[in-house]
């Protein structure tokens, strides 16, 4: 599915693109466990079950439970998704990122960005690796 399509969560946005799931955060949400799935859950529904990455923006104030980062890292969704690139640029939040990946080690590769076009320039780069890999059109 390459057209763009845009969901409305009730605490997030999900917009999802050329096989990128973007997610912007509502100001000053505490992430949970079930919140996390529902993102998840939306992204791969719009992505008609289709490999995806994950571009999340948590540069608004935004936090997550112990459980919201361990479903984060490893959850059966995750069979879907190619890699995840969070955006986010205040000091606590780079701390609390910085902290996800290296104690709770997600299953794909993950990293930090200041902005959201760097975040997507790496995505799309993993997304065609992950294409040319397995030949998908």
């Amino acid at each position: 599915m390459s057209a763009s399509e845009k969901r409305d969560l009730y605490f997030a946005t999900v917009q999802y693109k050329n096989r990128i799931a973007i997610v912007h955060v509502s100001r000053e949400v505490q992430l949970t466990a079930e919140m996390v799935r529902n993102i998840q859950l939306a992204a791969l529904e719009m992505s008609g079950g289709e490999m995806h990455a994950h571009l999340v923006d948590v540069s608004r104030d935004v936090s997550s439970t112990v459980e919201a980062r361990k479903y984060s890292a490893k959850n059966d969704l995750m069979k879907h998704h190619i890699a995840y690139a969070m955006v986010g640029r205040s000091l606590p939040v780079r701390i609390l990122a910085n902290s996800f990946i290296k104690i709770n080690r997600p299953k794909v590769p993950t990293r930090l960005f200041r902005t959201e076009k760097e975040a997507m320039e790496w995505l799309e780069k993993k997304v065609v690796d992950y294409l040319k890999k397995n030949n998908v059109n």
